[in-house]
């Protein structure tokens, strides 16, 4: 299991090539973190800040918001 990684602000930072092994991710992401190549597991939720508005998620739409910036991270149902 890895670290915890609770109420990080990883907004600008670059995650590239991260390999994560069923972290909690109840972080802060935006359009400016780079997550291409990261790969792993992770349970979420994770806040996305958009503009001046933030919206949580978790699951499969998680999963997808990591994938269409080119990571390939397993979003964990925290209920397993």
């Amino acid at each position: 299991m890895g670290a915890s990684l609770l109420g990080v602000d990883f907004r600008g930072a670059d995650l590239s090539n991260s390999v994560f092994d069923g972290n909690s991710f109840q972080v802060t992401l935006d359009q400016s973190t780079k997550i291409e190549g990261a790969s792993g597991s992770v349970y979420g939720p994770a806040v996305i800040a958009e503009a001046r508005v933030c919206r949580e998620l978790s699951g499969a739409e998680l999963q997808d918001w990591i994938k269409e910036r080119g990571g390939q991270v397993r979003v964990v149902s925290a209920s397993r």
